[in-house]
Parts: structure tokens; C-alpha cells; sequence
């Protein structure tokens, strides 16, 4: 950045000191023109006309190489506005990185007590869980009872476990079929009865 603003400086003195020169010159030749319009004799005429022209062709060189030199500083300082825009934006970016940075950190130790949190509770849940005490899921019985579809036989079943288990009575009333069980037996049995009632009260 700095060697590039050097070589403008240098640049401007240059093209100043071309225009010092180009004014010089002009000058020179406004006086030699003064000068030979003033002079009767045609030899010195002669002589300060070619070198007024010798002194027009060195301007226009001059001239020329004044608009190289300004087209070069143009370029020169084109250069160092996109140098400063790059600049400006890199800088930018980095910013933007730098929070990133941070954000991404700030999230990480967030993320971080959250896990040691989560760990905490499920320690805690395992620990309660050991405490618990186990249910009884003994089912074993089941196995036994015969799957014939046959209710006698379920009834039978369940009449053997029904004292070991203390499980209560089950109702199973199906009047379109015949039973054979005791415990169907009494049910049938009770069913006159309540016919009976209910004819005493008609």
C-alpha cells in the first residue's frame, strides 16, 4: 500500500515537472516568434523558425508523454481503490469470522452443560429405577390352559387356580350351548328360581 502511493507521488512530480517544462518551452517559442517578427534579416528568421519548430515537436512529445504519464496514474489509482475495496472486505469477513468464532464457542459450552445435564438426569432415572421394586409378571399358569376353544375345559382350569391365585369368578353365559360343568350347572340351576319369582309376583 505504501509503494504504490510512493509511485503516485512520483507519478504526480512527474507529470508536474513535464508540464514545468512544456510551459518553458511555450514561452520560449512565444519569444522567439517576437523576436523574428522583429528581426529583418531572413537568415535569422530562417534559424529561429526551424528551431521553433524543432521547439513544437519537442510540446507535442511532451504533450504525449503527459497523457502516458496521466493515463498511468488513472491506472495507478484504479489499482489502490480495488485494493482497498479487497481490503475493506477481507476486513469485513474477518469480523464476520470472529463472531462465528465466538457464537459457535458460546453454543459449544452451551451444548456442553446441557449433556452434563442430560447424563445428571439419567443417572438419576437409573437410580430410581433400581429402587423400584420388581412386579410379579408370573403368567405361567396360562400356558396350561388348554386352547380347544372349549369353555369347560377353560372353567376347569380356572376352578383349579381360582383358590392358589385368588382370582375372581368369571360369567360366561352362552344360552344356545349345552355345558357339562359344575359351575354352568349351578348357574342353570339358579335360573328356575328366578323364573319362579317372578311368576309368585305376576
Amino acid at each position: 500500500m505504501q509503494d504504490s502511493d510512493n509511485e503516485s507521488q512520483l507519478l504526480y512530480q512527474s507529470i508536474a515537472e513535464q508540464q514545468d517544462d512544456v510551459e518553458d518551452k511555450q514561452v520560449m517559442v512565444s519569444s522567439l516568434t517576437d523576436m523574428a517578427e522583429a528581426q529583418d534579416e531572413s537568415i535569422q528568421i530562417n534559424f529561429d523558425r526551424e528551431l521553433i519548430s524543432k521547439l513544437e515537436e519537442e510540446i507535442v512529445l511532451l504533450q504525449r508523454k503527459n497523457i502516458y504519464l496521466i493515463d498511468q496514474l488513472k491506472d495507478r489509482d484504479n489499482q489502490i481503490s480495488l485494493f482497498k475495496e479487497k481490503l475493506q472486505k477481507q476486513t469485513a469477513m474477518n469480523e464476520i469470522h470472529q463472531i462465528a468464532e465466538v457464537q459457535l464457542k458460546q453454543q459449544i459450552e452451551e451444548l456442553k452443560i446441557k449433556i452434563t445435564e442430560l447424563h445428571y438426569k439419567m443417572a438419576m432415572n437409573q437410580t430410581k429405577i433400581q429402587t423400584i421394586p420388581k412386579i410379579n409378571l408370573d403368567f405361567s399358569w396360562v400356558n396350561h390352559i388348554e386352547r380347544d376353544h372349549s369353555h369347560d375345559g377353560l372353567l376347569e382350569r380356572y376352578e383349579q387356580i381360582k383358590v392358589a391365585k385368588r382370582l375372581a369368578p368369571i360369567q360366561v353365559k352362552q344360552p344356545n350351548q349345552i355345558h357339562h360343568s359344575p359351575y354352568f350347572e349351578q348357574l342353570t340351576e339358579r335360573k328356575p328360581i328366578t323364573q319362579r319369582k317372578r311368576l309368585n309376583n305376576q
